[in-house]
């Protein structure tokens, strides 16, 4: 969803395209506290309180912001002769978008991804408040609600074990992917 929207704020014209760029960034200024009791209404109305829905769509309406912006601006940091060559050779403009600059924006696309992943798992507030049932709760969620022995003691010690286990699958991704993470950064730095 990112990617062809993104592609579409960057690369089509149309009227009120700055207008949406803006609602864009507007609705990523939020804080998230703002929002918890309206979605928490909302999701008790519909249903939807200790349901995978309930996290998902949060998390998509504040991820995906990110992800366009970034993405907008790196598609437009692509030469869109690019496109024409490909559209003279008998391409069609999804084509093109598919075969061309798809492939050419990947460095872009995966940093983007890397990126979005690491804000939602690292969310908290809507997982905390959207979701009670123990088998649903995120990583972020248990280790936050870890209890001392007698009930009223913090164990930080705990705590703080439980965070570097849960970090671990994020430092995992990163190293294993660090060289199209550091291409998508710099992509687009030289002329």
């Amino acid at each position: 969803v990112g990617t062809c929207t993104s592609y579409a704020l960057a690369r089509l014209r149309f009227r009120g395209k700055r207008l949406v760029l803006a609602l864009v960034v507007s609705t990523s200024m939020f804080p998230g506290a703002l929002l918890v009791v309206p979605l928490l209404r909302l999701f008790t109305d519909i249903g939807w309180i200790n349901t995978y829905q309930a996290m998902v769509v949060p998390n998509l309406s504040f991820a995906l912001p990110l992800a366009l912006w970034n993405l907008t601006a790196f598609f437009r940091r692509l030469p869109f002769e690019l496109e024409q060559a490909a559209m003279v050779d008998g391409c069609t403009k999804g084509q093109a978008f598919r075969r061309i600059i798809l492939p050419l924006a990947a460095p872009g696309v995966f940093t983007t991804a890397i990126i979005t992943f690491v804000v939602a798992w690292n969310e908290y507030l809507i997982a905390v408040s959207m979701v009670n049932e123990q088998s649903m709760k995120t990583a972020n969620v248990i280790v936050a609600q870890f209890t001392g022995q007698h009930g009223y003691d913090q164990p930080f010690g705990t705590q703080m074990a439980a965070g570097v286990i849960v970090t671990v699958p994020l430092v995992l991704v990163v190293l294993a992917f660090q060289r199209r993470i550091v291409a998508g950064l710099t992509s687009g730095g030289l002329k």
